[in-house]
């Protein structure tokens, strides 16, 4: 019965450890997975902030925009009547560069907004980057230890096989013991019935 115990547990054994193995190459799947996101992030992250300089060069436009129509429209003051028409539309090019800097603005928020998300969000992966090797690690180190826990069945199988061997030794040689336990009652019964 110890053979088939030990039989059994070293194919458990085995299992765990062949289902370990599938962990640790999942592990590093998540690792090469995690390392893609991070380069992704980095790469979204430059982009967003060109957009973010392209933004500040907008409002700085829209800030020397203003400052023409402002200036357009002084002129247009100072040309009186005839100066009435380019007013207006000193006026327009104003309203529209206020829109542009306020646009630039919205921009601007938005672009800080998705940046601080995404450093929230290299952080994390970071972290979790961490933890998959610190996982890795383990992982590696129990794996290292499944030659050692192996060898350590067969020697117990063995083990196991020799006691089930003197085990139907002893059993044969207690079958001869009560033969001859048997004889002996048998020839301690006749010397008594002679006796008597």
């Amino acid at each position: 019965k110890s053979l088939s115990i030990a039989k059994e547990t070293k194919g458990t054994i085995e299992d765990s450890f062949n289902k370990f193995l599938d962990i640790k190459f999942k592990i590093q799947e998540s690792k090469e997975y995690n390392k893609k996101v991070l380069e992704a992030l980095d790469s979204l992250d430059n982009k967003i902030r060109t957009i973010d300089t392209i933004t500040e060069a907008v409002e700085g436009i829209a800030s020397q925009t203003q400052l023409l129509a402002l200036n357009a429209a002084i002129e247009a003051a100072r040309a009186g009547e005839a100066g009435r028409g380019f007013a207006v539309v000193a006026g327009e090019v104003g309203k529209l560069a206020d829109d542009s800097s306020q646009s630039a603005k919205e921009i601007k928020q938005l672009v800080d907004g998705i940046t601080n998300q995404i450093g929230e969000l290299s952080v994390n992966i970071k972290e979790e980057s961490t933890a998959i090797d610190k996982n890795l690690v383990f992982a590696t180190e129990v794996l290292d230890k499944s030659d050692i826990i192996s060898s350590t069945l067969k020697d117990n199988m063995e083990a196991a096989e020799k006691i089930t061997v003197l085990t139907k030794e002893q059993m044969v040689s207690i079958g001869s013991i009560e033969k001859e336990i048997e004889k002996i009652n048998d020839v301690t019964q006749q010397n008594a019935a002679v006796s008597e």
